[in-house]
This record gives C-alpha cells, sequence and structure tokens, in this order.
C-alpha cells in the first residue's frame, strides 16, 4: 500500500517546531557540580569578552547546555524521510513499521470472526465496559492503514550531518550578543580575522562542549554558521 498523499497535495515537513520538540529532548539534569562549572565559566566569559552581567549571562549558557540536549527533527516529505545523524536511521525503523503491521494484521484477521464466532463475539462484549466495541475496530484498522502507509516511505540517501540545535544555538547566539548592546550579528570564520561575535560564540561552543565531556567539534558550528545571515531585530 503507498502512502496517501496530503490534502492539496501539500507535503507533511516535520521541522523544528513542528512536530513535538519537547518529546526530542533527551532531558537530561544539570547536576550540582555542573552548575558550580558553568558559573565558573560564565565569570570567565563574561570577562573575556566584555559582559557586564554575569547572571544573565550564565542564564544564556544554561540554555544553550539545555539546546544541546535537543534532538533534532526527522523531515518527512512526500514519500522521502530525511533522518540526521542523531536520530535512528529509517531502515530499521521500516523493518519496525513491518513487524508491526504484521501482528496489526493478525489482529484484525482475529476481529474478522466476530461475526461468525458467537463465542468470541460474546466474550469480547461482555469485557467491552465502554461499549465502543465496532468503533476499537475501526481503530484498529485505521492504525493497520497509518502503519501501512508508514513503511512504505523511503529513506533519503545520506544523513544530515549537522544537528537542529547547532544552527539554534547560532542564532541564540546572535541575539543575545544583539540584546547585550554589542555591534555586529555575523558568525564568519572563513576570515583571517574572526569577527567578535564570532570568537565568543566559538568560545561558548566549545566551552560547553568540555563541559559536558563532549567533543568541541567546531566544523558542525562552522558549518552552520554559513547559512545564517546577520541577525536583525
Amino acid at each position: 500500500m503507498k502512502a496517501k498523499s496530503d490534502q492539496g497535495g501539500a507535503n507533511h515537513q516535520y521541522a523544528v517546531g513542528q512536530y513535538a520538540k519537547a518529546s526530542r529532548s533527551k532531558a537530561r539534569v544539570i547536576s550540582d557540580e555542573q552548575m558550580r562549572d558553568l558559573r565558573d565559566f560564565a565569570t570567565e566569559n563574561a570577562l573575556g569578552h566584555g559582559f557586564d552581567d554575569v547572571d544573565s549571562l550564565r542564564s544564556f549558557l544554561v540554555e544553550m547546555w539545555l539546546l544541546m540536549d535537543m534532538g533534532s527533527a526527522v523531515h518527512v516529505a512526500g514519500d522521502r524521510v530525511a533522518v540526521p545523524s542523531d536520530q535512528p536511521e529509517f531502515k530499521p525503523t521500516r523493518e519496525q513499521l513491518k513487524r508491526l503491521c504484521q501482528h496489526l494484521e493478525a489482529a484484525a484477521a482475529i476481529l474478522r470472526e466476530v461475526p461468525e464466532n458467537e463465542t468470541l463475539g460474546a466474550a469480547l462484549h461482555h469485557c467491552d465496559h465502554t461499549g465502543q466495541l465496532d468503533e476499537q475496530y475501526q481503530s484498529v484498522m485505521s492504525l493497520l492503514d497509518t502503519c501501512q502507509n508508514a513503511a512504505s516511505l523511503e529513506g533519503r540517501a545520506g544523513r544530515r550531518s549537522n544537528e537542529d540545535w547547532v544552527r539554534d544555538f547560532c542564532i541564540a547566539c546572535q541575539k543575545y550578543w544583539k540584546g547585550s548592546g554589542k555591534d555586529g550579528s555575523s558568525i564568519v570564520f572563513n576570515t583571517e580575522f574572526p569577527t567578535p561575535i564570532t570568537r565568543w560564540a566559538e568560545s561558548v561552543y566549545a566551552g560547553l562542549r568540555r563541559l559536558r565531556g563532549e567533543r568541541d567539534d567546531l566544523s558542525k558550528l562552522r558549518s552552520a554558521a554559513k547559512s545564517i545571515s546577520a541577525y536583525r531585530d
């Protein structure tokens, strides 16, 4: 069964803010020790980059820490699925969907026997305290149809190497920088003399990654920054 087209020919595209963003968070808790490290880092960073409000900067750093826990969105357009590098691959996911279809098909086959199997029907109706057995059967069939459609999708070749949060991080840095009354909001790495915001964003990115015990892969930051223009209110 092929995936149904959307009404009016439109495509669903699940992106940031559109598909249960909270559910993509790994919801890591910041420990007391990490909070102390963040306070020290905020003080050091404020001094090195000319921020007067250390408390505000510390709050921003906490937000960026939590942002780094946010999983990327899986984009679905038409019959193609684009999976980012920090989410499960589509091939094993399709196998899960196929197994789910098999179980639902088996359940639907048994439920179709209810009109001809008085014993089966009596047992089910006796235990159906909601009086919605017919509706529940239709729900099983609808779910089966949905799963069959999902299993017919195709994974797009390759995976997005940059997580969504890297781009969000760049934009958040631009907003905070401008909100602090500083000039220039273009994060540009391909110059001999990086702009002040570039040096600051890199220091925040690398510093937080180290505090989290993770690789400060600056190539991701530099790649994401290329596609972001200067921030304007």
